[in-house]
């Protein structure tokens, strides 16, 4: 910093000198927005003060550290980042990276630290359990646990207040898809913008999913991978739906649910739903047939973007002040895409990716196509045949005899 910039940018030990936060409850300080990564510099003085007063000692915000010095601070932070961060580790993933670390390393002979590629050998220095204590006082002092989500208005990118669908939706659904027993009539295509550079991927089914959720989702991920130059990795992943054919009744209106995670580069990436009905061309499912968490954003359309979905509609970035998502629920009016009684529809679900960098991915789970009305007295008279649904069925039908009245 001191030598690209002409002077000190940074203040370790007190980080508010330079505009920078000491804690994350540091109001006047700390970096709420979306620029920089998220503030990525200017919020790293909290862990930079972190650092500092571990190193150092100190009192602060009613904790008090004993100093361990530069050799176990150094090992505490490399050993946190090489066997525990991520690319979307924030800071409550550091504190516990850090304490972990800590403990892993309780009795290790430290190596000394080095500038040059001869090792310094060993210290004699160890991490003791009154370290651990220092860490697990520093972790409190600058808050790096406290989320700042009420000082910056964060609010996910999914809406977590998503009305209950009624019990046909759930219970008794025209068709219904969760992924636990595999891809069962979907197919995954990927086109790549670039094939010879292309790391070859496609939507897979994933268990150890996002926020502890249980069971299985499809996955498309939005990979940290090409150099936006010669190594491209702009292209599409496509998850495809068999065909879903409805009932041949009238009452009320067919819609779409379905449970998504969703964590990309925003703008540069992202996923979007295309529909075929009845045969027809492929249409990208407009922001206006949402009843509920609709694109939150569009794709950048930009020359600087070679996304093959840049200006389009889209699920794209992350939840405000993180590098992750949460999962949330989005519903589709149907009837605005034209579906009617015995209408046939397909979906195509699209993850594009620009030539470089990304996040994490777009998850789905709990798929469900249903209608909330039940046929009436009068419907049933008018009704000639059996109607059997859902269509495609996982094994359990309902069948309606409309002939008898």
């Amino acid at each position: 910093d001191a030598t690209s910039f002409g002077g000190a940018i940074r203040d370790m030990w007190n980080p508010n000198c330079n505009g920078d936060p000491a804690k994350v409850l540091d109001a006047a300080n700390y970096y709420c927005g979306t620029a920089d990564s998220g503030g990525v510099h200017t919020n790293s003085g909290v862990t930079n003060h972190l650092y500092a007063l571990l190193v150092d000692g100190g009192t602060y915000n009613g904790y008090t550290m004993t100093g361990m010095g530069f050799v176990k601070a150094a090992h505490l932070w490399w050993r946190a980042q090489k066997n525990y961060l991520t690319a979307t580790s924030d800071f409550a993933n550091f504190a516990d990276a850090l304490e972990a670390s800590a403990n892993d390393l309780i009795g290790v002979n430290l190596q000394g630290l080095s500038t040059t590629v001869t090792p310094a050998g060993l210290t004699g220095l160890s991490i003791t359990s009154a370290d651990v204590q220092n860490v697990k006082n520093g972790i409190l002092a600058v808050q790096l646990r406290t989320s700042p989500a009420t000082q910056c208005n964060y609010t996910p990118l999914l809406a977590q207040s998503a009305p209950s669908l009624c019990a046909s939706a759930t219970n008794n659904p025209l068709f219904k898809e969760d992924w636990e027993n595999g891809l069962g009539n979907w197919t995954v295509t990927n086109v790549p913008t670039k094939p010879s550079t292309w790391e070859a991927r496609d939507w897979t089914i994933k268990s150890n999913l996002p926020k502890s959720r249980p069971g299985k989702a499809i996955f498309a991920i939005d990979p940290i991978n090409g150099d936006c130059a010669s190594n491209l990795q702009n292209g599409i992943l496509r998850l495809e739906s068999p065909t879903i054919t409805m009932p041949t009744f009238t009452s009320g209106k067919y819609e779409m649910a379905f449970n998504h995670y969703v964590a990309t580069e925003s703008t540069w990436d992202g996923g979007n739903i295309k529909y075929s009905l009845n045969e027809g061309s492929w249409t990208l499912v407009p922001v206006t047939a949402f009843t509920y968490n609709g694109y939150n954003s569009t794709l950048d359309g930009t020359s600087s973007n070679d996304n093959p979905l840049k200006g389009q509609r889209a699920f794209t970035g992350t939840d405000g002040g993180s590098l992750g998502g949460s999962w949330g629920q989005s519903v589709i009016d149907l009837s605005k895409l034209g579906v009617t009684s015995g209408s046939k529809i397909k979906f195509r679900f699209e993850m594009g990716t620009d030539g470089c960098n990304g996040v994490e991915g777009w998850y789905l789970d709990e798929l469900y196509v249903y209608n909330c009305s039940t046929l009436a007295v009068e419907d049933v008279k008018k009704q000639n045949g059996i109607s059997v649904f859902p269509n495609p069925t996982s094994g359990f039908v309902t069948i309606q005899n409309t002939k008898n009245s």
